[in-house]
C-alpha cells in the first residue's frame, strides 16, 4: 500500500507540473479525491483489524495470567499465542502507522492543488479564436477540415477556454463559394476576434490563406497568438494555398 500512495504521489506531482488549464486542474483534483477516498478506506480497515488483533492479545494475555496456576502445559500454550499475537500487533501498528504518513502526505497534495487553482499564469477560461483550414479543393477534403474544426474545438474546451471557430459558424448561412459571402464571413470573424485574449492556430492541415489573415490581424492589434498540434506534429510551414 506504501507503495501505491508514493506511486500516487508521484502521478499527481507529475500531472500538476504540466497542468495549464482550470480543466487539467479539475481533472486532476477528481482523480486524487477518488484515490484519496480509496487509501481513506484502506486505512479505516487497517485500523479495525489492527483494533481487532489487540484485542485478541489483551483476551490472551488475560488467560495466559489467569490459568498460571493451571497446568505448565496450557500456560505455555497461551503464553505461545499471546506472544505470537502480540508480534502480529506489532506488524499493523507499524503497517499503520505507514499508512497514516502516506494519507497524511497525499492531504499535502490537496493543499498543492488547491494553490495551483490560484496562480495567474493557469488559463481560466479564456475566450479564444480557433484558426484552422476550412476551404478545400474537394468536397471530401472539406469535410475533413471541418471534422479537425471540430476536434480542435474539442480540444480547446477540455483546455478550460471558451473557443470560437467562424468558419464553423459562419458557413451554414452563407455560402463560403461566394467570395462576396465569404468575405462576410471572415471580416464578422475578425471582427469578433477583437474581443478574445488569444488566437490559437491548429496547425496539423496547414496554414490556409484564411488563417494567414486571421493570425496577421491578431498581430496588428497585438493579441497573442498560440500554434498547436493535435497529433503532435507542427506544419506551420505547409502553407495551403
Amino acid at each position: 500500500m506504501d507503495k501505491q500512495i508514493t506511486k500516487h504521489y508521484q502521478i499527481v506531482i507529475k500531472r500538476l507540473e504540466t497542468a495549464k488549464s482550470q480543466t487539467d486542474l479539475e481533472k486532476l483534483a477528481r482523480y486524487h479525491r477518488t484515490r484519496v477516498q480509496e487509501f481513506q478506506h484502506e486505512r479505516l480497515i487497517h485500523l479495525l483489524v489492527t483494533f481487532f488483533f489487540a484485542g485478541l492479545f489483551l483476551a490472551s494475555l488475560a488467560a495466559f495470567l489467569a490459568t498460571a496456576a493451571m497446568g505448565l502445559a496450557m500456560n505455555c500454550l497461551l503464553g505461545l499465542l499471546a506472544l505470537i499475537l502480540f508480534v502480529l500487533e506489532l506488524a499493523y501498528i507499524r503497517h499503520y502507522y505507514q499508512l497514516e504518513n502516506g494519507v497524511q502526505r497525499l492531504y499535502e497534495l490537496t493543499v498543492m492543488i488547491d494553490d495551483k487553482h490560484q496562480e495567474e499564469d493557469i488559463v481560466q477560461g479564456e475566450f479564444v479564436i480557433i484558426e484552422s483550414p476550412f476551404k478545400g479543393n474537394t468536397p471530401a477534403e472539406e469535410a475533413e477540415n471541418t471534422a479537425y474544426a471540430k476536434e480542435a474545438m474539442r480540444d480547446s474546451l477540455y483546455r478550460g477556454e471558451a473557443p470560437f471557430a467562424s468558419h464553423l459558424l459562419y458557413p451554414q448561412m452563407l455560402d463560403d463559394a461566394d467570395e462576396d459571402e465569404r468575405r462576410m464571413g471572415i471580416e464578422a470573424g475578425l471582427l469578433i476576434g477583437r474581443s478574445a485574449d488569444r488566437t490559437v492556430v491548429y496547425t496539423d492541415r496547414g496554414i490556409s490563406p484564411g488563417m494567414k489573415q486571421g493570425i496577421k490581424c491578431a498581430e496588428d492589434e497585438g493579441r497573442s497568438v498560440e500554434y498547436r498540434s493535435l497529433y503532435g506534429s507542427d506544419h506551420r510551414q505547409n502553407d495551403k494555398n
